[in-house]
């Protein structure tokens, strides 16, 4: 009996010891998924690419203490950001969920729940039946391996100064872990966080922060032979440096499009309030995907208002605005910031791109060359 459930017991760990692999395994199979993601992008083009520094998960740990949690600056369900410290620099380390041993063995007959944040296993404590959530990475979660290995790639293959700087990438985990330069601010908490901490964001970088973002989406959009959809824009994808420009961040779901063809298929993505209806009904990506989110956030930045909580609520800030507009030209839903600090003219020129921008077709938007010399010129009128 003894040795029947010895058997059982082996067969249970090894199974296990199947779904996990060696650091070097590991560094093996994303490195080759890595490189096949940059020769897709580049499709050869030599546009000054970024030195990108691959790290061991020893340097990680060093540079986090540990995954020490009074370091988390950020958290999301596809991952953990914490701030630390690497060669004398501060910096900022995307994480799965949870960093945990390559090597720990769990039971996945247990499992009896997951989701894009963890998984829950069944179990056993002080003689008592428990539920235990751990992070995704106790398995390979291949979602976010692309997620996180698409982001590096981008980073890699479009440099531009509006873009969050990587630095480098472990990829001696089942999830890599990325090193970015470290950014104090993001647009998301200046709009909507708490303004007892912090003031509020003045017109003039809002004004400068849609500029430079636009700036970076016209790159992706133009920079290689394809164009790059990034289809991931909101105000918590944006991050503020120290002097508050804006730097484009987020790039897992972008892809590299081919104009005019018309059966390229992409795991369906948006987030809700900045999605292009469009792209809902026919689920074609396209350029103008980016322009109508881009939009939102213009008006996000004029109204300080959520998209996303907007959304959850059954309402739609496009929708919202435009009827603003109809009744009294807007300005009731315009920031009171905006309004004491910025010219009614400049103003009007921003809401009206901004409405352009958000056209239900995507054939009546703009391009994002021309989004970006429209906001140059209201950046120039400010100036006179």
């Amino acid at each position: 009996m003894g040795q029947a459930k010895s058997k059982c017991m082996n067969k249970k760990i090894n199974k296990v010891q199947q779904k996990f692999e060696s650091r070097e395994e590991y560094f093996t199979k994303n490195g080759g998924i890595l490189l096949e993601k940059q020769i897709a992008l580049s499709q050869g083009q030599d546009i000054g690419a970024g030195q990108l520094r691959i790290l061991r998960e020893h340097e990680i740990k060093e540079a986090t203490n540990d995954y020490d949690p009074d370091l988390v600056v950020g958290s999301s369900c596809d991952g953990i950001v914490y701030k630390g410290t690497f060669d004398d620099r501060i910096v900022a380390i995307k994480t799965a969920p949870k960093p945990v041993p390559n090597n720990e063995l769990v039971d996945p007959d247990l499992v009896v729940g997951s989701s894009c944040d963890g998984i829950v296993y069944k179990g056993a404590f002080d003689d008592r039946i428990v539920a235990i959530k751990t992070a995704p990475e106790l398995v390979p979660h291949n979602e976010l391996v692309d997620l996180y290995l698409t982001d590096v790639s981008i980073g890699m293959v479009i440099c531009h100064n509006s873009m969050a700087k990587i630095y480098g990438c472990c990829l001696e985990t089942c999830v890599p872990m990325l090193m970015y330069e470290f950014y104090p601010n993001d647009l998301y908490r200046y709009l909507h966080g708490n303004m007892v901490m912090q003031k509020p964001l003045k017109w003039r970088s809002r004004l400068r922060a849609a500029a430079d973002i636009a700036y970076a989406l016209s790159y992706m959009h133009n920079a290689l032979s394809k164009p790059v959809v990034h289809r991931d824009i909101t105000s918590f994808g944006v991050l503020l440096d120290s002097s508050f420009y804006a730097k484009l961040a987020s790039f897992g779901y972008a892809v590299a499009i081919t104009p005019g063809k018309k059966d390229q298929i992409w795991p369906f993505h948006g987030i809700p309030g900045y999605i292009d209806p469009e792209y809902i009904e026919t689920r074609e990506v396209t350029e103008k995907c980016d322009v109508y989110s881009f939009g939102v956030l213009m008006l996000e930045l004029i109204t300080a208002r959520d998209p996303v909580k907007m959304a959850k609520r059954g309402k739609d800030l496009v929708d919202d605005f435009a009827s603003a507009i109809q009744r009294n030209g807007g300005k009731e839903m315009i920031d009171k910031i905006v309004l004491e600090e910025g010219d009614m003219d400049e103003i009007r020129l921003f809401e009206q791109l901004a409405l352009t921008c958000v056209a239900k077709k995507g054939e009546e938007r703009p391009n994002m060359i021309s989004v970006v010399e429209e906001l140059w010129r209201i950046q120039d009128h400010r100036n006179i």
